[in-house]
């Protein structure tokens, strides 16, 4: 007779994309690494929360390949709450939701790969956008509140509002990137808008009838870089390894959180009754003590910036060279960043991650790091 096993229940957060593969990805890092027990048997299941929506079908059979999911865990978990009210070791838990607190995402495998049905599928639908090398297409996406709106109309969701951007603001450094010879294609599932571009080279595929989910996860797999501000379809392209420019990026706390290959650039907090603006350190700590809603924002008087389209463009130039070994780091550069850096308290730190922030953006702002 083998070892006692434990059995385990876990609800998967499925009806927002972004802990749909985040959350899981943390769950199988954690148990790569040892930070879960093996000796369970884990039994997944789709949440009941807005009816049980899975907000990718696709993520869905590929978790499927991974996991045991199957809705037997839901009503097992129900018995089990009746039997232990105050909590239970039956919950499969991980160390902080979707947040990599000890760097594990950069030392663990991509754990989800594509069939050859559907690389063939990909590889059929890139063709039809006129794309043949998987090395010349960038992914674009920003956060407007469309698809919750939409999805789920009975909530109110302007407590997140702050983090929605101008996807206009992307437009130079669209024009750049083709200009470069690439394709761009702009990401979502639903938008507000289209970025308007003549070029062939652009490909509004979030409202193309091209769109579903598998290519809403194959594109961030095999795009050469994925730009885009904080929003929850970023951690596609995070799950695939791939490189993300952050743009608008409002949680200075949470840098250190983001994989290594990142680079970032921030909104700018105005502080409208001392008409400046708060430098990092300031941000760092107001960012600590906040939950980031809409209204604590509006109540501290703080007018969040946008960057501006040359200081997307910048960055994306930036990106660009890093990955092609043509960016040259000056030593005013590394002064900047390791300013930067020392910003943080010691202990916040996951151990290995130092994602870069944008190169030109501290130049231009280097009165932030004071």
């Amino acid at each position: 007779m083998g070892p006692l096993k434990l059995i385990r229940f876990g609800a998967l957060n499925s009806y927002r994309i972004g802990h749909f593969a985040g959350n899981i990805e943390m769950y199988m890092c954690e148990r790569e690494h040892g930070f879960q027990p093996n000796n369970t048997i884990d039994i997944f299941y789709i949440q009941s929360k807005y009816n049980f929506y899975v907000s990718n079908l696709q993520l869905l059979k590929m978790w499927k390949r991974k996991l045991y999911i199957n809705q037997i865990g839901y009503y097992l978990s129900i018995i089990d709450r009746r039997f232990y009210p105050e909590g239970t070791i039956h919950n499969i838990r991980t160390l902080d939701q979707d947040k990599d607190i000890y760097g594990l995402r950069d030392k663990s495998k991509i754990f989800i790969t594509f069939t050859n049905k559907e690389n063939s599928i990909g590889k059929t639908s890139l063709k039809k956008m006129g794309i043949i090398n998987y090395d010349n297409f960038i992914c674009l996406a920003n956060r407007d509140q469309s698809y919750l709106n939409k999805t789920f109309n009975n909530k109110d969701w302007s407590y997140r509002k702050f983090e929605n951007t101008d996807i206009k603001k992307c437009s130079q450094a669209v024009e750049w990137l083709i200009k470069q010879g690439n394709y761009v294609i702009r990401m979502g599932k639903i938008v507000s808008e289209a970025l308007e571009n003549n070029s062939k080279k652009y490909i509004e595929y979030a409202q193309s009838t091209l769109r579903n989910d598998l290519l809403d996860i194959y594109l961030p797999a095999h795009c050469k870089f994925y730009i885009t501000s904080p929003s929850g379809i970023n951690a596609i392209p995070v799950l695939f390894k791939k490189p993300i420019l952050y743009n608008n990026f409002n949680y200075l706390n949470y840098a250190h959180l983001v994989p290594e290959k990142s680079l970032i650039i921030y909104r700018k907090f105005w502080l409208i009754n001392e008409q400046r603006f708060m430098n990092f350190r300031e941000m760092h700590e107001w960012g600590k003590k906040s939950k980031h809603l809409s209204n604590e924002f509006k109540t501290d008087s703080i007018e969040l910036i946008e960057n501006t389209q040359e200081e997307i463009l910048d960055a994306t130039k930036e990106m660009y060279d890093r990955l092609s070994g043509a960016w040259q780091s000056t030593e005013e550069d590394d002064e900047l960043q390791r300013r930067y850096w020392s910003i943080f308290d010691i202990d916040i730190f996951n151990g290995e991650s130092r994602p870069k922030i944008g190169a030109s953006f501290l130049r231009e702002n280097r009165e932030l790091l004071d």
